[in-house]
């Protein structure tokens, strides 16, 4: 008799498997990035949102995408890796 993995019912089994626990995990990562959007955008009658306007703060906070300092950044670790990519220093 042979075992396939994919339809086997770790959760069920009570097994304790690395994919299962993994994925358990991601699935909190996920949750948790989602809860601090709701916290910092949310409406205050939300569940985070509330958090949020409990603490006094009524009004969204602004989470724009800041692209430059990501580039900048990035940038800055490309010349510490590569010597070429440096910038060149005048005398």
């Amino acid at each position: 008799m042979s075992l396939d993995a994919d339809k086997w019912d770790w959760k069920a089994a009570k097994v304790p498997n690395q994919l299962t626990k993994g994925m358990e995990e991601s699935q909190q990562a996920k949750q948790d990035v989602l809860d601090g959007i709701d916290f910092a955008r949310g409406a205050p009658k939300s569940t985070w949102g509330s958090v949020r306007a409990d603490m006094g703060y009524t009004k969204p906070f602004g989470m724009e995408k800041n692209r430059t300092l990501r580039l900048m950044k990035t940038h800055s670790s490309i010349g510490l890796l590569h010597p070429l990519a440096a910038p060149v220093q005048q005398s």
